[in-house]
């Protein structure tokens, strides 16, 4: 809407006895394209006597996409043989939804021009055409082409490309890439990722460049909802060459690497270039089982990645599929970078080479109020830390940080390699540290159910306000403020009056607010 005001009066109120006069040309098109557009808004300029025309020389900046200074100048001009002076100074200030926004939709079968929902046109037609604002809708069905977003949006304006029915429509090549975010402001939702076990060898999907293109600037505010990314030979989800300001929510990913070594559900930063570096990241609420490297692996130059909320499970070692026994992933989660956090995760069933969580030391990362148990295989450790390459020079960043993590039943709840000058590990259940709770004390009567998955602490556990004074969290598993005058071990606070939802899926929980640097993404409260 306008704000400003004419003759004493809002701008939003005509004055009696007059017109409107309004720019024809505030309204955004787009020269060249069909789809299914609507009018959402516009901007009124001003309002004059009835009867008089507007002068010449009255200026009418016209509204752009981000809404504009709409400015009348003053004009003298005669009426009935004399001169009258009517100042129109007034200024409005034009702020409206986007203009226009279009609606481009495809489908496998698609070969028409229009891309009407009644006429589609082909995948990558479609995605030739938006404009910032507009999307392209997939229809139902199976896509034999690679799904590349190279058309981006603007700040509040970004291109959606969606499945009209989440998971119903599926990109499966046979033998080449996936998925491709080539673009910034840019929303990529409800779409299936088939790598069909014989293809998507270079993954499922990449936000940015990677080695595969060359872009004038890294990709950043790119938001991945509620994909659907299975059976494909390589990392799901890689960001490796620099970008930024990066949303991954609501997404299932199942069996990936397999067949090949290679297999992180999140691949995330770069090995060896500063310049490529991959920071502000927020990963939540999102599913991942049945895979073969780490789950998560942040690489060297990363920075202020958070992933939260999720689950894993079903992990396994490359060697089940035939390949190297010694060749083991090593962690459920791997942090190298620095300053990046895995909270509130829930992991089970895993079988990691190396260790649970492998950590860079003395790189500001924190890794807190997790739930790990029910482990398998190997697992070497339940803590491990990175010493075999450390990245940073002492002193650069803080030790980096484990804290009011439970670990339950796993192969080996032993730290390995620690320095707890650079690496503090403390108030901890289930490993065996001085500062933690060891794992001979780790039982099923220390918890409320385990059985049944509800590893709140009994009444009197032996855990509860036993924690030393740092580090710790003041939240718990569940983001519930502690109780009492001290936190308790482990990654639950007790407190006998607090509602439980450890058993909902990560889908059905508020996530927390995103981390400083990304715009705030709003989560509905059925999500």
């Amino acid at each position: 809407m306008c704000s400003g005001s004419t003759n004493g009066q809002p701008a939003s109120t005509p004055v009696s006895g007059a017109r409107a006069v309004v720019d024809p040309n505030g309204l955004r098109g787009h020269a060249g394209t069909t789809g299914n557009r609507s009018l959402h808004g516009g901007c009124l300029l001003a309002f004059l006597p009835c009867g008089i025309n507007p002068p010449s020389s009255v200026r009418l900046i016209h509204a752009d996409s981000q809404g504009a200074h709409c400015v009348s100048s003053i004009k003298e001009y005669a009426v009935k043989s004399f001169y009258v002076i009517i100042a129109l100074t007034a200024v409005f200030i034009c702020s409206f939804d986007p203009a226009l926004s279009a609606s481009f939709y495809v489908s496998p079968s698609g070969a028409g021009e229009e891309c009407t929902q009644d006429s589609p046109c082909s995948l990558a037609t479609g995605l030739s055409r938006p404009q910032p604002g507009d999307e392209v809708v997939l229809l139902d069905g199976t896509y034999s082409e690679p799904l590349i977003v190279q058309r981006g949006g603007a700040p509040d304006l970004p291109v959606t490309v969606r499945a009209a029915s989440k998971w119903a429509a599926v990109v499966r090549v046979p033998d080449g890439i996936l998925g491709r975010v080539w673009a910034s402001h840019v929303t990529l939702s409800g779409v299936t990722f088939d790598g069909a076990k014989t293809g998507g060898k270079q993954g499922g999907v990449r936000v940015g460049a990677g080695s595969e293109a060359s872009l004038p600037e890294p990709v950043h505010d790119v938001i991945l909802d509620s994909l659907q990314i299975h059976d494909v030979r390589a990392s799901a989800i890689s960001i490796t060459s620099g970008e930024h300001d990066v949303v991954i929510r609501h997404c299932l990913i199942e069996r990936t690497g397999q067949q090949e070594f290679w297999g992180e559900a999140f691949y995330l930063g770069s090995k060896y270039y500063p310049a490529e570096t991959v920071y502000n990241v927020d990963i939540y609420l999102n599913t991942v089982r049945g895979f073969t490297q780490n789950g998560l692996e942040t690489k060297k130059h990363s920075h202020h990645v958070k992933v939260h909320d999720n689950y894993f499970y079903d992990q396994m070692l490359w060697s089940s599929y035939g390949g190297d026994p010694n060749a083991g992933n090593e962690g459920t989660i791997t942090l190298d970078g620095h300053s990046n956090e895995a909270y509130s995760n829930k992991l089970w069933s895993n079988e990691c080479g190396i260790a649970v969580f492998v950590v860079e030391p003395e790189a500001g990362h924190k890794i807190y109020n997790n739930l790990i148990f029910a482990g398998t295989g190997r697992g070497d450790h339940a803590v491990r830390m990175k010493e075999w390459s450390k990245t940073w020079p002492s002193g650069q960043y803080p030790p980096s940080e484990v804290f009011n993590n439970t670990f339950f039943q796993l192969p080996s709840h032993a730290v390995g390699t620690l320095d707890p000058s650079i690496l503090i590990v403390k108030n901890n259940i289930g490993l065996d540290l001085e500062g933690n709770l060891p794992s001979s004390e780790t039982v099923s009567e220390l918890f409320r159910d385990p059985l049944a998955g509800d590893f709140r602490l009994a009444e009197g556990s032996p855990a509860i306000d036993r924690a030393e004074a740092t580090p710790y969290s003041v939240t718990d598993f569940r983001a519930q403020e502690i109780t009492g005058t001290c936190r308790d071990f482990g990654a639950f606070e007790f407190s006998a009056d607090n509602i439980y939802f450890q058993k909902k899926m990560p889908g059905q929980k508020r996530a927390p607010a995103a981390p400083g640097g990304l715009r705030t993404i709003e989560v509905g409260a059925g999500d």
